[in-house]
């Protein structure tokens, strides 16, 4: 009984130097091409809120880089627009991706409007999100 055992804790030893490193290098990498999405999440939310508008060729490049890797995230954009109601209330209305993303196709362009917010979401499978950014066009709020 004793060699067996002798030979499993050996075998035990040998998976963990070997499986151990390999894990953590994975995990390592996984949290490096993350960051790196983040940064280009961070850089077309920047080049959205400076323009004002949305190219379809910038979203399809922006949403390449995304998907390259070992997780794919697939990029959506909301805007979020200051509205004043018929007692003089402000709120947020909310332009959906889908109503965007309608416009961006078919017009090669997209135009947010003053004073709105943008929102940008990169969600991978099982409604994972990697991370969302927002910067607020003309206003102070």
């Amino acid at each position: 009984m004793q060699p067996l055992q002798r030979a499993l804790g050996i075998l035990l030893a040998i998976l963990m130097v070997v499986l151990l490193p390999a894990w953590e290098k994975r995990q390592q990498v996984e949290r490096m091409e993350r960051e790196w999405k983040e940064i280009l999440l961070q850089r077309f939310c920047e080049e959205i809120c400076m323009a004002g508008v949305c190219t379809k060729e910038s979203y399809l490049r922006y949403s390449d880089a995304l998907q390259q890797g070992s997780k794919e995230y697939y990029l959506q954009i909301e805007e979020y627009q200051k509205e004043e109601g018929i007692n003089g209330n402000r709120y947020w209305s909310n332009i959906t991706w889908e109503e965007i993303s309608a416009e961006l196709f078919e017009q090669g362009k997209y135009f947010f409007s003053d004073e709105s917010a943008i929102q940008l979401l990169a969600v991978a499978q099982r409604e994972e999100k990697l991370f969302y950014g927002r910067c607020m066009r003309g206003g102070d709020e």
